[in-house]
C-alpha cells in the first residue's frame, strides 16, 4: 500500500467504515501523507457487490421480465457507500423508465 493524503484517508474511512479518524503524533517533519487504512468492511462489500452484479447480469440476460440498469456511476451516501442519494434515486427511476420503454413500445 502506498501513502495517501491524511484528508483522503480520513474521508474514505468515514465513508466506508462509518467513523471519524483523527491523526495523533504527527511526524516532526509535518508529513501530510500516511499509509492507507486496511479496510475491514470494504472487502466484504466488494465481494458481495461482485456476486450481486453477476446474478443481476445473468437474470437480465436469461429472464425476459428482468431489466438491468447500471447504477455504478450514481452518487452514494455514507455509511458504506451503498445507498443512493435522493438525486441518484431520481436518476435511477428515469433509467428504469427508459429501459422498460425499450420493451414496451
Amino acid at each position: 500500500m502506498g501513502k495517501k493524503a491524511k484528508a483522503t484517508v480520513a474521508g474514505t474511512v468515514f465513508t466506508v467504515e462509518g467513523f471519524d479518524v483523527t491523526f495523533v503524533g504527527d511526524d516532526p517533519d509535518g508529513a501530510q501523507y500516511v499509509d492507507d487504512y486496511p479496510f475491514t468492511k470494504y472487502a466484504a462489500y466488494l465481494s458481495g457487490n461482485s456476486e450481486v452484479r453477476a446474478a443481476d447480469t445473468w437474470a437480465a440476460a436469461h429472464l425476459p421480465s428482468v431489466y438491468y440498469v447500471e447504477t455504478a456511476d450514481l452518487e452514494r451516501v455514507a455509511p458504506y457507500v451503498i445507498h443512493l442519494s435522493n438525486v441518484a434515486q431520481l436518476a435511477l427511476g428515469a433509467r428504469m423508465a427508459g429501459a422498460s420503454d425499450l420493451r414496451f413500445p
